[in-house]
Order: C-alpha cells, then structure tokens, then sequence
C-alpha cells in the first residue's frame, strides 16, 4: 500500500523486460580519424635559486607623523607649547616666531617602536618617601663638593653655565631613583612643610640648598673673564643669569651677616651695600657695571614685554628687598617677626583694619588730617625708630597712630 515500494516493483519489472529484449541493430560507426600527436613538450628551463638574503643593516626605530597646527593667539609665537592629540598622547613644541595670528604650520610626532635594542622607558613615579628625600639630600650634597663636580663648573669650554649644570647633576638622581624631575623638584621644595617636624630632614634639606648656593656663586666667580663687555648687546640669557646669581647671593650666610653689620653699623637700610654687591656681581659675569646697568634700564625698550625678562625682574628686584628687611631684623631683634614688638604692632594693625572698616568716608578724612602729618613724619624714620616711636605711645595713641598710618597704606599716600 505504500506508493513508494509500488514504484520500485513496477521498476524492477520494466528492468527484466528490458534485458530480456533483443537490442537492436546498429550501423557500423564509421573509423575516428587519428588525431596528430602532440608536439613533445619543452624541458622545463631551470630557474636560479635565490640567494639567502643577508641581515638588514637598518631596523625600523618609529613612524614619524605630522599634525598641522594653527596660531590662535600672538601670545603664543615664539613660545613652548603643548597640545593634546585625541589618542592622549601631548605633543610639546616650539611655535616659530616668524609667524601671526592665524598662520598655520607642521609639526612631527614621533611614534616609537620599542624592542630588545630600544627598549621602553621606565615608568618614572611621582611620589618619594621620607627616605628617599633624605639620601637625594645627601647625594647632592656630596655630588656638589666632589672634586669632579667642582672642575666641571669651572670649566671654561662646557657647553653649559654652571647654574644649569648644577640643576642638571641634582636631577640625575631623580632618574637614578626613577622619579620624574618635576614631581622629585615639587617634593624637595615642600619637604619642609610636607614634614614640619622632622628636624633631621629639614637640616638636609637646608644644607642642600646652602651648598648648591654657595657651589654655584664658588664656580662664577672662578669664570670671571679678564676683560669686561663695555658695548654691544647685552644678551637676554646673561641678563637671567645675572636675575638668578644676584638672586642667589642675597640668600648666602655670608651676604647675611654682612648686610646686618652693615645696618648695625649705620642704623639705615643697607640699600646702597645691596646696589654694589649687584654692580659687582656684573663684572663677575663679564660686563663692565655701569654700561651694563644702562642695558638692564632699557630691558623695555630692548627686549618689549617679554615675559620671562619682567617676571625674572621682578623676583630680583623682591629678593633685594626682602634681604634689606631681613638685614634690618637681623641687626635688630626688635624688628623680627616673631618679636613681641612686632607681633604687637600686627594685631594693632589688624585691629585697626577692622575699625576703619566701619567708618565713613567723611569720618576717614577728618581721622587721617588730625594725624596725617605725624604719620608723614614717621615713614621718614628708620625702622628701628618707628617701631621704639611707637612702643613709647600710650594705648589709645598708639591705637589710633596705627590707624592712620593703615589708612594711608590703604589710600595709597605711604611709601
């Protein structure tokens, strides 16, 4: 019943007919004609082995890409300045100073390729324990009154000034250590705070920086050249050096002590003591003193607002006025700020402050012309002598002197 092996019998039958039947006759097919024989084939011609190639004498080191940079600000030309790529990665670069706002130009990014022969920089890190500040300390301090250190600064045919020889010997211990130069300067310069009562650590700290001083006003003065400069162009980079080494000597313990004798001596501000170690330290770069401070008096005109000249001026000029302060203090220990006279005279005037705040303009006005004139008369005197003028005061004179001369602080009428 199934139609399936219905078809197979009835297939089976027509096949036993079909064998039982005569075929019948054929014609007699005709003879196929013989075809030619092929051409016998050409022996296979036989190539040249190729030599074995012999080592590549180049390696590929990077792949150098170019990103195409536009000046979007003046302020920018001829300055260092860094941009970020989308992938993270911060390229660094100098922008020309032949060019405007506006102008675009090309700048390279060096992708590297590290293997066994180049390997990968090691991670610097950006944290130092207590002790690995202390043995930096140490090893500076050693680096820098070592014989081959001392030699190297003095030496008249290297490529760099001593200042920056100095700062790059100080930061070979950070690679050393495998600590980034900037994140090891940022924790050297706060370990004093960072760790306010470790007297050990600050000592190191205080010694290091009295050394590299010292080292580095040593080695100048070794270099002083025989010849002055009288004329010509006083270069931007000398004019740093003189900012940094008159900077530097102000804080030496020699210049120290001898600026609080010399107020010691003359009970005036040692202005004029200041001015000659500048002068002097002048001709120790190299630049005869007075052509020199005509040069420095025409940074303006000479160089315009370039920035790093001001800012460099103008830690010079407050580093020679905290050293006359710090003179005066030191000649006189009524001057200190930790004395009880000048603790006084701070919470005088921040009373002060507070009472002035409540008076009216008028009511200011006729307070400053009742003692205006003695305040006028006390900016004349040297510190020393303010400071016992106004100790003799009773309380409620003296309250009321300082008032005044903080109101004419405030309106711009005090020295």
């Amino acid at each position: 019943m199934f139609f399936g092996s219905h078809l197979e019998v009835e297939a089976e039958e027509d096949a036993g007919e079909a064998w039982e039947r005569p075929e019948p006759a054929r014609p007699p097919t005709p003879p196929t004609p013989k075809a030619p024989e092929p051409a016998p084939a050409p022996a296979p011609v036989s190539k040249p082995k190729p030599k074995p190639m012999e080592p590549s004498r180049v390696r590929l080191a990077g792949i150098v890409e170019q990103i195409r940079v536009e000046v979007s600000d003046d302020k920018c030309i001829g300055q260092r300045e860094t941009i970020t790529l989308p992938d993270g990665r911060a390229v660094a670069f100098q922008v020309p100073a032949n060019l405007k706002k506006g102008d675009v130009f090309d700048v390279d990014v060096k992708r590297v390729t590290y293997d066994e022969k180049n390997p990968a920089p090691i991670h610097k890190r950006t944290t130092m324990t207590r002790d690995e500040l202390a043995e930096f300390f140490r090893d500076g301090i050693a680096m820098m009154r070592s014989a081959e250190t001392r030699a190297a600064l003095r030496d008249r045919n290297a490529k760099e000034r001593p200042g920056a020889q100095l700062v790059e010997r100080q930061q070979l211990k950070f690679d050393e250590m495998h600590v980034d130069r900037k994140a090891g300067c940022k924790l050297a310069g706060t370990c004093r705070a960072d760790y306010a009562d470790d007297e050990e650590l600050k000592a190191l700290h205080e010694e290091f920086m009295a050394t590299a001083q010292q080292e580095f006003i040593n080695a100048l003065e070794a270099l002083k050249p025989s010849k002055l400069k009288r004329s010509g162009v006083f270069p931007k980079k000398s004019i740093l050096e003189f900012f940094d080494a008159c900077n530097t000597k102000m804080q030496l313990p020699s210049t120290r002590e001898l600026l609080a004798e010399q107020f010691k001596k003359t009970k005036q501000p040692p202005n004029e003591l200041i001015i000659k170690l500048q002068k002097d330290m002048l001709e120790t770069l190299g630049f005869e003193r007075e052509w020199a401070c005509g040069k420095l008096n025409r940074i303006g005109q000479d160089f315009g607002e370039d920035r790093e000249l001001v800012q460099g001026m103008q830690a010079w000029a407050a580093m020679a006025q905290q050293a006359c302060r710090r003179a005066q203090a030191d000649g006189d220990p009524s001057l200190r700020p930790d004395s009880k006279e000048m603790r006084q005279i701070v919470e005088l005037q921040a009373k002060a402050r507070q009472e002035l705040a409540n008076l009216s303009s008028s009511d200011k006005a006729q307070f400053l012309k009742k003692l205006g004139k003695k305040v006028e008369v006390f900016n004349r005197l040297s510190a020393p002598d303010r400071v016992r003028y106004v100790m003799k005061l009773s309380e409620e004179e003296r309250r009321d002197f300082v008032k005044a001369q903080v109101l004419m602080m405030e309106q711009g009428f005090a020295q």
